[in-house]
């Protein structure tokens, strides 16, 4: 997806500015509060109604299928990271990989690949999963061109191949220009990161209008951002979005009830490069960081809370890291997942030796041609 690589200066500073004290309720000896059953799962997948929620990413994938039983929190190591690549431009597509596979690193084949004429991806961005099973990718042929948002069936997912999309949603009424980073709400609705549009920096489209498809107009539609690459949601249903001209924003729930510019309650400026952001079980905020930082940096859930100019608590890069233009960021099994678009790799960091930061050499790297991996861009546990 070579239309997303970010080559920007390098991060010079990170300050914090709040107009709400206490817009972003953490504590960083607290794991954030649970959802109610519905609720979204910070990686990506909204549970079915039956299904409570941690309301983080314990590290286990919630299926959305499941008959009632509640997400464990506990896992061996299985799972699996899904992973958005252009394939070099030929033949655009998802990438599904064995966590426990990747793990032991090397040459891995993913277990199943999307990709072909029929399904219509020309270059996809940010991928999720819905309470039904059913993936979601947002897809743009490149710069300041239309997108589009398409969905595939679980059960043709499973198989994989070229297969046809479901529902598609897209045309001019959708104001979807170069779309890329989504993540689902509490309500079903997807929400979607608009990079070069110049007034719906971030638009939503609600639960009934995904089952709709169409040429249809957002629900809601924000604005006040600059280049809007990502977007994902914390323990508290606040909306984060990662902008690549003014850095990450924080936005309240009820900011998020009608169309419109609000202003954000927490902004991070100067965090030129980013491209992907998550958060990992604790509520901590993990961001990528292309141009001269070319690596990953953290922020604690309580440094987000706290008023004043906190700044970024860990940060890894340097020699050593593997780090080489990082894009996606994702938590699996406790352990952090990183897309390196430069080289076309899959690193795994520890959580273990997460804490020492720097120059911290990954626990597991996968790469070559077996793994089908050019340009990867976001990826996703689930």
């Amino acid at each position: 997806m070579p239309h997303r690589l970010i080559t920007l200066a390098a991060l010079s500073s990170l300050a914090i500015t709040t107009g709400l004290a206490n817009g972003c309720i953490h504590d960083d000896a607290q794991r954030v509060p649970a959802f109610d059953a519905g609720a979204i799962d910070v990686d990506g997948a909204i549970p079915d109604a039956s299904t409570p929620d941690t309301g983080v990413d314990s590290g286990v994938p919630d299926t959305g299928t499941d008959a009632g039983a509640p997400e464990t929190g506990a896992d061996a190591g299985g799972g699996t990271l899904w992973v958005t690549d252009d394939f070099g431009g030929t033949s655009p597509g998802v990438l599904a990989f064995s966590v426990t596979e990747l793990a032991a690193g090397g040459d891995v084949a993913p277990k199943t690949t999307i990709s072909g004429a029929t399904t219509t991806l020309t270059g996809p961005g940010c991928v999720a999963f819905d309470g039904s099973g059913n993936l979601w990718v947002v897809d743009s042929p490149g710069s300041k061109q239309a997108g589009k948002i398409l969905e595939f069936a679980a059960a043709s997912v499973a198989a994989g191949g070229d297969i046809a999309p479901t529902q598609t949603i897209s045309g001019a009424n959708t104001t979807l220009t170069n779309p890329s980073g989504c993540a689902f709400d509490s309500s079903g609705a997807l929400w979607i990161a608009n990079i070069d549009s110049a007034s719906q920096n971030v638009v939503a489209f609600s639960a009934a209008q995904l089952a709709t498809g169409g040429n249809i107009a957002p629900a809601i539609a924000l604005g006040g951002g600059c280049n809007t690459i990502d977007v994902a949601f914390d323990g508290t249903g606040n909306l984060w979005v990662a902008n690549l001209c003014t850095g990450l924003q924080e936005f309240t729930k009820a900011d998020l009830a009608t169309s419109g510019t609000p202003t954000p309650v927490v902004s991070i400026g100067q965090a030129t490069g980013v491209s992907s952001i998550t958060f990992d079980s604790a509520g901590n905020l993990w961001t990528s960081l292309q141009g001269g930082v070319n690596g990953v940096t953290e922020f604690t859930a309580g440094s987000l809370a706290d008023a004043g100019t906190p700044v970024a608590t860990l940060q890894i890069s340097g020699t050593g890291t593997a780090m080489s233009t990082p894009f996606g960021v994702t938590f699996a099994n406790g352990n952090l997942w990183v897309a390196q678009q430069a080289s076309n790799a899959l690193t795994q960091f520890d959580v273990a030796g997460l804490a020492d930061g720097g120059g911290l050499a990954p626990t597991a790297l996968a790469s070559g041609a077996g793994t089908k991996l050019s340009s990867p861009s976001f990826i996703l546990f689930h």
